[in-house]
This record gives structure tokens, sequence and C-alpha cells, in this order.
């Protein structure tokens, strides 16, 4: 059985003092040690949290011991069969120096050490490039104007050990009063109050992200005088980002309560399952709703909340789980234009039924890969271009006309009249095409070079695979979809070589952006086409 040592809760900073004393050796004293449940950065910008603080035994000299946020560690807290901390994941545990971390530090500070340079007596400006200090030669009042941090109109801050302001800052007459945007993404920030504070000092603020701080549940700590409070201070906020905050659910519902002038709002990867504003009244500024990688099962959790946000036109759900999407959905989205929900288990002709009935939808990006085919060479996208007339993009393809002719005839042609999610498509089209039949294997591949389409392979080396692609395809889209297919660099492919029949064809890189329409001027049904592609 393992020796187990006692594991170090979270602390106050009485245990930084004890830390301290422990660290001295002889009249040597050490820097400074943070308690345990401080999030720190490491010097390769992964970050973490500190959960033990102390020797190791057999080792000197105080360590860390660190959860890191990702899988990317060496051991679960234990070192030579000691378990001095747990972590949530198997391999996201470090040991390290106290020295080799940045631990939390003040808003004004770090944005100093990032917007402005060393400017010397003589107005040489130090600035570090590629590792090595540059001394660059500036006038004097060129260099004032460099380090007017307080005149900068967009502040970007990532991986940066950003945990708070300094209340003499917060009660400075120095404001940023030209920040509009403010990014303050994988830093070291844990409160919301820290939050607040900061947002103090830029009123102007109108596009806010904290995307991949550790925040606290801001829902158990409102107060009616609070909340009016933050609204002042927030009322110019117009796009926020708390992804990947650690949000539960009820911290994600108040969010509108204080940030009530929000068009957009990104409260992707985190643990939620729904969004419902705990607004008394609709929340009707927003319009851009992004969930992405939340674990949204079924879209009718998200019922009650969309009857809140009557004027959204954007939702994004893209890897949330969804496995069902109701049949009166679309009661719910009166306004919505764009949905996008690739990488979710969409495996139901009946799902894009009910997308369709959203009525004023024009862009959509899903998953095809699960939805059902009749036969090994069926092409689903056109069967959803058949299905959606109303829609204009599918999966950022804009839908021409002769597109939408071509996928509706072949949606004719291969769907089984039998199958009753398909049946009132299979009616409406029959109206416009009134003579076409079903027809074999053959007739449809043929039907599809008719209609625009050819079969091709596509040969890298000793792989290969063949493809239905569009006369417009471009051979550089063909390239990029063979990249991802056969695992290769899009980079290294210099030239092509189209054989069709005994003829072969070469083209260079420079010509990569034509399209095997400008090559393959006329196709006879039994012709064999391959492009190989060439290093």
């Amino acid at each position: 059985m393992k020796d187990t040592i006692p594991i170090y809760e979270k602390t106050n900073h009485i245990h930084a003092t004890v830390y301290h004393i422990l660290a001295m050796s002889g009249n040597k004293v050490s820097q400074y040690l943070a308690p345990v449940g401080t999030r720190i950065i490491l010097h390769d910008e992964r970050l973490g949290t500190i959960r033990f603080v102390g020797k190791l035994e057999g080792r000197d000299g105080i360590r860390y011991g660190v959860e890191l946020d990702e899988n990317l560690g060496k051991h679960n807290g234990e070192f030579e069969g000691k378990q001095y901390f747990q972590t949530q994941k198997s391999k996201s545990g470090v040991f390290v120096w106290p020295k080799d971390v940045y631990h939390p530090s003040d808003l004004i500070s770090v944005i100093k050490n990032k917007y402005t340079s060393t400017a010397n007596e003589k107005s040489i400006m130090v600035k570090r490039m590629k590792g090595k200090e540059v001394e660059i030669l500036v006038d004097k009042d060129v260099t004032e104007a460099l380090c007017d941090i307080y005149s900068l109109e967009r502040i970007s801050l990532e991986k940066a050990p950003v945990g708070f302001v300094n209340e003499k800052d917060v009660s400075s007459k120095n404001i940023f009063h030209r920040c509009k945007t403010l990014s303050i993404k994988q830093c070291l920030l844990t409160k919301w109050s820290d939050l607040f504070n900061i947002l103090k000092v830029f009123p102007k603020v109108g596009d806010l992200s904290v995307f991949g701080n550790m925040l606290d549940d801001l829902s158990c700590q409102l107060s009616d005088e609070k909340v009016e409070a933050y609204k002042k201070i927030v009322k110019n906020v117009t796009t926020l980002s708390v992804g990947n905050c650690f949000l539960n659910q009820n911290c994600v519902n108040v969010i509108p309560l204080i940030f009530e002038n929000l068009t957009e709002l990104v409260i992707a990867v985190n643990p939620v399952n729904s969004f419902c504003p705990s607004t008394k009244g609709n929340f009707e500024s927003l319009k851009k709703l992004i969930l992405d990688e939340c674990v949204v099962s079924d879209l009718s959790y998200l019922k009650d909340g969309l009857l809140k946000v009557p004027n959204l036109e954007e939702i994004s759900l893209i890897r949330s789980s969804v496995e069902n999407i109701p049949d009166d959905i679309y009661k719910y989205l009166p306004s919505l234009k764009s949905m996008f929900l690739r990488y979710n288990d969409i495996n139901s002709w009946r799902f894009v039924n009910n997308i369709n009935k959203i009525p004023n939808l024009k862009f959509l990006e899903i998953e095809l890969s699960r939805l059902p085919k009749y036969s090994e060479g069926d092409d689903v996208l056109d069967f959803v271009i058949a299905k959606c007339p109303g829609i204009v993009s599918i999966n950022k393809h804009t839908i021409t006309g002769t597109e939408r002719s071509k996928a509706e005839i072949i949606f004719l042609r291969d769907v089984p009249e039998s199958d009753p999610d398909q049946i009132e498509d299979i009616k409406r089209l029959k109206k416009i095409y009134v003579n076409i039949v079903s027809s074999t294997n053959k007739d449809r591949d043929f039907t599809k070079m008719k209609l625009g389409s050819i079969k091709i392979e596509v040969v890298k080396n000793s792989s290969s695979y063949i493809i239905t692609a569009p006369m417009s395809l471009t051979f550089k889209s063909l390239i990029q979809g063979a990249a991802k297919k056969l695992s290769f660099s899009k980079m290294s492919i210099k030239s092509i070589d189209i054989c069709i029949n005994n003829e072969v064809i070469n083209v260079e890189k420079k010509s990569f952006n034509q399209n095997l329409n400008d090559y393959f001027y006329k196709i006879n049904e039994n012709e064999n086409i391959k492009i190989i592609l060439l290093e």
C-alpha cells in the first residue's frame, strides 16, 4: 500500500508565511511562496493550480506540486510511492521550483511590461527581438507617446500573469479612456470581484474576453446593491466571452442580470447543459450565443432560455454532444438566421426536417457523417441541400442554382419513397420534376456526371481513394481534402498529374486555383480519371 502524506487544502495567506519560514536556509531567505490553491503559469506557458507546497522526501528544497489544466504533466501527484496531492486527470501533475512559475500580478504592471519599453536618458529605447535586446534611438516625444498605455484602444493579454488590479490604480485618475477591446485570455483571474475592479479603469470597453480563466461562482455573491453597481461598470460591454472559465449553470444564467446590453455571449467549454437568463423579462439585446463544447445533448433543454432571447440570430453548438432536436424547436427560434451543429450526433433525417422548419434560417453547419445513406455511393450533402430549399449556405459553401437543381434530382432518384422522414420532400419535388424516376446505381452515377459531378481517384504514393467531385472544385481544395484524408502536408504538393484514358496532363502549383472544369471539357460515362499528387 502506498504511503500517504497530508494533502494541503486550499489555504489563506497565513500558510505562505509558514512556507516562507520553512524555505529559509541558514542566513538565506527564500523568495515568496504562494499558498495552496493559487493559480500560476509555468515558464513554458502551461496553466495550473498549486496543490502542494513543501519538500519531497529525500530531496532538498521547497517545491510546488501543480495540477495542470490540461493532461500534459508527468504524474497524478505521486512521487516515489508517496501521494503528495491528487489530480483529476491521470497525468496532469508536475513538481516545479517556485522560481520557475509566474505568480498572479497586478494588471497595470503586466500592461506596462508588454506595451512599454525601457527608455534611457538619451532617448534610446530598448526592445527585445527574438530573445535579444536591441537599442533603438527615438525622439523624446515619440518615446512618451509610445509609453502612454492609457491611450491604447485595444489591449490583448494572453497567458499573462494578470490576477487583480491594485486598489490605488482603481482610485487613481488614470483610466484607459480610449480602450474599446480588452482581452485577458488564459490568465490568472479567479474572482469576478477582481474583474469588476479591473473594468472600473476601462469605462469604454465594449468587447471583453476572459476566456480560459478559472472564475468563482458569481451567482452566490450577488445582492441587489451589487447588481446595480456592477451594471454601471459594464454598461458599455456588448460582447462577452467567458468560455472555458469553469462556470456552473447558475453562474452562466445570472450573467445577463449584470451584462444587460450584450449582443454576443460566448459561454463555450463550460460544464453546462442549457442557458436560461435569470432576468425578469426578456433578454432582447442578445443576437449571438456560443455554446460550443458544452453538454447540450437535447435542444429541448434550451427551450425556456430561448423564450427569453426572441431576437437571437445565431447559435453555435459545435461539439456539444447534441443527440436530439425536437419537432417544435422552430417555435423558439423565430429570428434565427445561422445555426452551427458540426461534430454532433446528427444521425436521423428527422432532425434535418426539424431544422428546416426554422423559418428564417439561411446558414447551416451540420455534421453529415452520421446521417443515414441508402447506398454506398450516396452523397448526403445532396440530400440536405434538396431538403432545405430556404438555406443558402451549408458548411460554409454557398449553394448555386445549378447545385440545388442537381441535388434535388439526385434526391428523387436515390431516396426511397418508403422512408417516412422523406415523404414530404419527395412530394414537393415531384411537383417540380415530374419525369424523374428511380434508376440503377450505374444510371445514378451517369446522372451525377451530367449534372456537373465526376468520379476521380486521388492518388499519393501508394495510397488512394475515390471521390465524386463537382466540376467547380479547384485543385487547391482537392489537395486540402486529400491532405486531411491521407495525412500529409498540403504544402508539400508541388504539382499534379491528371490521367484520363491514355493522356497525362501536368498542372503546376501556380495553377492550383483553377478548377476541374478547366481541364475536363467532355467526360464519357466509362472514362477513368486519376489525379496523382506529386511532391
